[in-house]
């Protein structure tokens, strides 16, 4: 395999050891452009849009509608693009259609764009409709060419729901052109483009009409036959506009495209074709805009601790809802999962036209190190502190911030005053650990309880034992309540472990204060 070329069809077959990032006869300078199609973009613009239902885009052209997009349902009754609408309804009657609006295309092109930032820093927009990835160096990073397109592929079914067509070859040209004739290939080294281009029809070539039939009248019908022809003929006959393509397409001559520039805010909106009431198709479209955020975030290596939804209405201000976590994250579910709260708090459902994402303050995300691999030995490591962040952000969209609070430690070493409510922001959450690495409960009751005594020792249910102890704390006369106590660690019949006192200051009468959790 040491200098051959490899040309793989996709599904993947082969192993990431045949990844350029591996193969001696492939050079590593050589740029590597991935295309990706979106034949249905016009459609899935339109947001609130379903497969199951016939559904068209026009436009008007000539002064009468022409089908710019049909759906997969409209398709199954025989609807074709550039077919004029009243055939169209001939065909399917109950066909549904929408004006074709070509700034939501962009901003959603435009919105896929930023989103591949997390394969990639070069990326370029090929209107209307297409997108190129020169992936070259993330190969490395993502375990090989082949690894690398099945997550791109499976991020775009499941977080974008897209329809797409993808390949993967040495010139931006060539990816785009097998991404369009839906050719799935992954061509790595330029050797083979003439193989693997060969059987594309000629009327696969970006020329206008007259340039196609020209073609066609000489006998040409694939591009195998134009491989055959001396390029100085071709470029006398058909103009030197062919040759130019043709030498970007194979390579041998530069093919620059222009990047797209990262923003240093996100801002995103989707506005619906009907109004709507369900949240969730409100929670659906919030999770294409934190899908976009993610790769947003990926790109910049940064992370966010707020953004803010706004929900937009047919008359008034929208609705905006703010979204908090306790760290810096970068996890769309994480967020998503916290608006499902917000919403849940929402006492009527009003109709909202459009959901926009909104963030500005971005900050350095924080590298964190996990134990690898993942056992249930680490998970029920002692002292391990569970995952109760994320509870507290559910517990606070749920109820209200005001309703979450948090303990503090006061410098007091009388527990009554050794501790203060409050926010929960910045507060470290600690666990009680076992009766013999600590002597004080997290729990304290509202006022000590007097325990019942017999033979001078203290009974609940029963007699209880005592397992540490004496602590004496002693202190308070300068607020006018002086207190002299010995505190034990106990445990009732019922296994339950308490925290008593025996107060000296009153005929040593024992009281419990608190539970051990």
């Amino acid at each position: 395999m040491g200098g051959s070329t490899l040309v793989l069809p996709l599904p993947f077959a082969s192993t990431a050891e045949d990844s350029a990032t591996e193969r001696p006869g492939v050079a590593h300078t050589e740029p590597l452009w991935l295309a990706v199609v979106f034949p249905q973009l016009a459609l899935e613009a339109l947001d609130g849009t379903r497969d199951d239902i016939p559904c068209v885009v026009v436009e008007a052209r000539e002064g009468r509608y022409i089908v710019h997009t049909a759906s997969r349902a409209a398709q199954a009754a025989g609807v074709t693009a550039r077919m004029p609408l009243n055939a169209a309804y001939v065909l399917c009657p109950t066909l549904r259609r929408y004006e074709y609006d070509a700034a939501g295309e962009r901003r959603r092109l435009g919105a896929l764009a930023l989103w591949s930032g997390r394969f990639t820093s070069r990326i370029s927009i090929a209107p209307p409709r297409s997108l190129l990835l020169e992936i070259r160096g993330s190969l490395r990073l993502f375990g090989g060419v082949e690894t690398l397109h099945a997550c791109l592929h499976s991020e775009l079914r499941t977080g974008w729901c897209h329809e797409f067509a993808s390949a993967i070859a040495p010139t931006a040209s060539a990816a785009l052109l097998l991404a369009q004739g839906d050719q799935r290939e992954i061509v790595l080294s330029r050797d083979a483009l003439r193989s693997v281009l060969g059987p594309l029809p000629i009327e696969a070539l970006p020329l206008d009409e007259r340039r196609l039939r020209q073609l066609g009248n000489t006998g040409i019908r694939v591009l195998r036959d134009l491989w055959r022809l001396p390029w100085a003929d071709l470029a006398r006959r058909f103009g030197p506009e062919l040759t130019d393509y043709l030498g970007r397409l194979l390579g041998k001559t530069p093919d620059p495209r222009a990047g797209i520039p990262f923003p240093e805010t996100f801002a995103a909106d989707i506005h619906f074709p009907l109004e709507c009431r369900d949240h969730g198709l409100l929670l659906s479209a919030a999770g294409r805009l934190l899908t976009e955020l993610e790769g947003f975030l990926r790109r910049r290596d940064a992370g966010i601790s707020r953004c803010a939804f706004h929900l937009y209405h047919p008359k008034g201000r929208p609705r905006v809802i703010t979204i908090g976590t306790r760290e810096v994250t970068r996890e769309g579910s994480r967020l998503l999962q916290l608006l499902a709260e917000h919403l849940r708090r929402l006492q009527s459902r009003a109709v909202v036209t459009g959901i926009g994402l909104y963030v500005e303050d971005l900050q350095r995300f924080p590298a964190v190190n996990h134990v690898l691999p993942p056992t249930a030995a680490n998970d029920a490591a002692p002292g391990r502190i569970p995952d109760i962040e994320r509870l507290l952000e559910q517990l606070q969209a749920r109820l209200g911030h005001a309703a979450v609070g948090g303990v503090r430690a006061v410098a007091d070493h009388r527990p009554e005053h050794a501790a203060r409510l409050g926010g929960i922001e910045g507060v470290v959450v600690a666990t009680a650990m076992d009766g013999a690495g600590t002597v004080r409960p997290l729990w304290l009751l509202p006022q000590p309880q007097r325990l019942v005594q017999r033979r001078g020792l203290p009974w609940r249910t029963g007699p209880l034992r005592l397992h540490h102890g004496p602590e004496r704390i002693e202190g308070g006369w300068w607020a006018g309540i002086d207190v002299r106590r010995d505190y034990y660690g106990a445990q009732d019949c019922h296994g339950s472990r308490l925290w008593i006192y025996r107060d000296l200051r009153d005929h040593g009468h024992w009281y419990l204060h608190g539970l051990f959790a």
